[in-house]
């Protein structure tokens, strides 16, 4: 690469079949939306560390690439404008690790969704949100730790995963529709907030024995919320604890 060149342009390197290996030197700062786009063929990639975006669907489908560390310097995964989607990583379906460092505050919607290998997930504590449906199909998720500084999961977020349980931390605010349903492995949900708002249908299709393990001071508050139709849609199988 040229000396003077910082940045993968849009769509660079597209559709190359053949590419199983790139390693960017450490002047890129950003890699722009569909730079990698179907790189079928790509399974390993060594991002450099003054990374500091990458775009929506900059490695979209490809779906030989294993593993993912997001250096630390990056800000922004996915969705640079507002028209777009994420999608960055989404359709790599051999993906099975993705580390991120360092300070990006949102896992923006689709970004990893249909990653049906992708097992584990190691997030900063940047994270504030986590967008609608940032991890929906990645049917072999169960290893994930939820930032302490989490306030908002969207709607579908973790829609049909492969989580066997799951602990929201206190400072959500917010649980979006289908964020969790049809997770049909999940058998426990730590809810360390008082208060957290739940939308319709957010535990849909989960294990009819799950358990829900909530605040004592606000057990009468979330055995309610969460049996109403519109809210969790728990059967009477579930306690909440």
């Amino acid at each position: 690469f040229p000396e003077k060149l910082h940045y993968i342009a849009v769509g660079c390197f597209a559709g190359c079949s053949a590419l199983k290996r790139i390693e960017l030197p450490n002047n890129f700062t950003y890699i722009e939306s569909e730079a990698f786009l179907a790189c079928t063929s790509l399974e390993e990639v060594v991002l450099p560390s003054e990374l500091g975006a990458i775009d929506a669907d900059a490695f979209y489908g490809c779906a030989s690439l294993k593993e993912i560390t997001i250096p630390a310097k990056v800000e922004s995964l996915g969705n640079p404008w507002l028209y777009q989607d994420g999608y960055t990583f989404g359709g790599c379906t051999s993906l099975e690790k993705v580390t991120i460092l360092g300070k990006v505050k949102k896992i923006d919607q689709h970004l990893f969704e249909n990653c049906t290998s992708l097992k584990e997930v190691m997030l900063p504590d940047s994270v504030t949100e986590i967008a609608d449906s940032a991890f929906y199909g990645c049917s072999s998720l169960n290893k994930i730790k939820l930032p302490k500084e989490l306030k908002t999961i969207g709607t579908d977020a973790f829609r049909n995963s492969g989580l066997k349980g799951t602990t929201i931390p206190a400072k959500v605010t917010k649980i979006g529709r289908r964020a969790f349903a049809h997770c049909s492995s999940m058998k426990k949900v730590v809810l360390k907030g008082r208060n957290t708002t739940i939308l319709s249908l957010a535990f849909k299709g989960i294990d009819p024995k799950a358990v829900f393990d909530v605040p004592n001071s606000s057990i009468k508050t979330y055995r309610s919320r969460l049996t109403k139709r519109e809210t969790g849609y728990l059967k009477k199988s579930m306690k909440v604890i």
